[in-house]
């Protein structure tokens, strides 16, 4: 149940969480204030607090926390609850205070750590690509989009020619270095909304939903000019072979449109490498 409530609020704009936050802190401190000194309440702040703190943030946490602190004190001064010292309303807001602001901190710094494991689960060690359950799940979502947008939708299949003869002569750690440029430049070389992955070894997917005839050639070809152009300064003799196939008939699934890149980049190893080689499904 907590579950879907995080899940629920953390797809609401960051605004109304806010908001939401705020009045769930006004909120608490009119229950304090009406109940009365004998009924404690603070602990119903963490709420709010755990809330900003998860979904928006350890700054807004912050906020919640100390917009908490000062309405429980209000809250508190406003029922007429009487001390033998005067300070003491103002230190036991502080302690509240203190324990809003760890709370805060732990929580946000939860939410970093999980976030960052999620990421390197949909991401190739190496490169920092996606990798390939996070391809086929963003393309099968892509085709689905593109379906019932009624647009075409692009895949390009790469696999670097002479990679073996890389990792032989200079080492695996080389081979290394050359994998992760070409995801660097690949992702240079592509527009937002555009998704890389190594799909596996020296082989690589580009996706590029909404793409035309022009865009994707375009984008293919000055990606195929920065890499040799790299390459070459590296005294790397290496090149890539690529498929590129545009679907304006989608398939039904996402294994047949790799299925057509992949096939059409063997056709490309096959007559002599280096080089790319275009069709388009219709």
């Amino acid at each position: 149940m907590i579950q879907g409530v995080l899940k629920t609020f953390q797809g609401w704009d960051k605004k109304i969480k806010i908001a939401l936050g705020i009045l769930l802190v006004i909120g608490l401190g009119a229950i304090d204030y009406l109940t009365g000194p004998e009924w404690a309440f603070s602990s119903f702040y963490l709420l709010p607090i755990g809330l900003a703190a998860w979904c928006v943030g350890s700054n807004w946490g912050l906020v919640v926390s100390v917009l908490s602190g000062l309405v429980w004190l209000a809250a508190d001064l406003a029922a007429g609850h009487i001390y033998s010292q005067g300070f003491i309303p103002y230190w036991n807001m502080l302690v509240r205070l203190s324990t809003f602001v760890v709370v805060t901190y732990a929580l946000s710094g939860l939410r970093k750590v999980l976030d960052k494991e999620k990421n390197y689960a949909r991401q190739d060690f190496l490169t920092g690509a996606a990798n390939s359950r996070d391809f086929m799940e963003t393309a099968q979502a892509e085709l689905e989009k593109a379906r019932a947008g009624g647009q075409a939708i692009a895949l390009a299949y790469i696999d670097l020619d002479n990679f073996k003869g890389i990792n032989d002569t200079f080492g695996h750690s080389v081979g290394d270095q050359l994998l992760k440029l070409v995801a660097v430049i690949i992702k240079k070389n592509l527009r937002d909304g555009d998704l890389v992955a190594r799909l596996g070894g020296d082989e690589f997917g580009v996706l590029l939903p909404g793409a035309t005839e022009e865009s994707c050639q375009m984008a293919m070809k000055r990606m195929q000019e920065h890499f040799l152009a790299e390459v070459k300064k590296k005294k790397w003799p290496v090149s890539f072979s690529l498929g590129l196939v545009l679907f304006k008939k989608l398939p039904d699934n996402v294994d047949e449109m790799i299925k057509r890149a992949d096939n059409l980049m063997y056709t490309v190893k096959g007559s002599g490498k280096n080089d790319i080689k275009f069709i388009v499904y219709q």
